[in-house]
């Protein structure tokens, strides 16, 4: 097949309107080959093999977009759709809502015995998020099953990227967290089961400078004019988080502190309980477009800056 490059002005959805799908490319190449060979008689064979390759394709699935998208997939039906030799993915970004980059999977695809359909084994996938890192553990995506389960283990994850993302102003802290979250993927959606990050040693800082509205609620809430006081300077040796979501996204977050402010009841220890609810697509969502109007923004001054003499 003649391979396909785009560019500006150049999309696959332009190329084959309607595009009723919900994946766009809008650079990069594409390109495949492949051969059919055939037996006839009274049991006829056909066995297909087939090469395609992508480079550096970027565009958007969904909303969340995507750049520099490479690998080399090499089938063969004979005995079964499989991957003649592993397929090695790298994508040098993608966004949902939260950055991802430098990801990479090697995975591989087989038509066990019995089966009609394929099974996707996936020994590594990694990428760099928040500061840190996240990978999963290998795991079998089985096409004619409605439920699979992963396992992403997080590493080294920067407390301050984390809370820079509710951009909760007043709001900062530092440390570094590591975890496992296992999920449960159905066609009702994604669910996390009983996931757990917790702080490395020596734990780190939290600092909180509420609003004036939230001041004012406190005046008249000693339990919540405690926690406000508490975390006004808040240093922290122990810091756990558990967290389980519904497959619609509605996550519970307890999030247990132990520590200390040195600045408050002469430093006495701190032992907190907290629960966080908060809905994961609408975080995203909400963030997403908050970088797509900040860049949309900044190009436009940008524009202005040029046309001025």
């Amino acid at each position: 097949l003649t391979p396909l490059t785009f560019a500006a002005g150049r999309t696959l959805s332009q190329l084959l309107a309607p595009w009723p799908y919900p994946i766009d490319l809008h650079g990069g190449r594409c390109e495949a080959e492949g051969a059919v060979t055939w037996k006839l008689g009274a049991a006829p064979r056909f066995d297909i093999n087939a090469t395609a390759r992508v480079t550096d394709l970027s565009g958007q699935f969904r909303k969340a977009g995507f750049a520099g998208l490479s690998g080399t997939l090499v089938l063969s039906s004979r005995g079964g759709w499989h991957t003649v030799k592993p397929l090695e993915l790298t994508m040098t970004k993608l966004n949902p809502g939260i950055p991802l980059e430098a990801l990479r999977a090697r995975l591989d695809v087989a038509t066990p015995p019995r089966h009609t359909l394929p099974v996707v084994n996936v020994a590594a996938a990694s990428a760099r998020l928040l500061g840190g890192k996240a990978r999963t553990e290998p795991f079998q995506w089985d096409t004619s099953k409605h439920t699979h389960r992963i396992v992403l283990v997080l590493e080294d994850l920067s407390l301050a990227d984390i809370v820079a993302l509710e951009r909760q102003s007043g709001l900062a802290a530092t440390g570094t967290l590591s975890g496992r979250l296992p999920v449960e993927i159905t066609r009702g959606g994604v669910a996390l089961q009983t996931g757990e990050l917790r702080a490395h040693e020596p734990g780190g800082h939290i600092s909180y400078v509420p609003s004036g509205s939230l001041k004012r609620m406190a005046e008249s809430n000693q339990q919540m004019r405690f926690v406000l006081d508490a975390l006004s300077n808040f240093h922290y040796h122990t810091l756990q988080v558990s967290a389980d979501s519904t497959p619609k996204g509605d996550v519970t977050l307890h999030v247990m502190l132990q520590g200390a402010n040195p600045d408050w009841q002469s430093g006495r220890p701190v032992h907190l309980n907290l629960n966080v609810q908060e809905n994961i697509p609408t975080l995203l969502r909400s963030l997403r477009l908050a970088d797509e109007l900040g860049e949309a923004l900044g190009k436009k001054l940008q524009q202005r800056e040029n046309a001025q003499p």
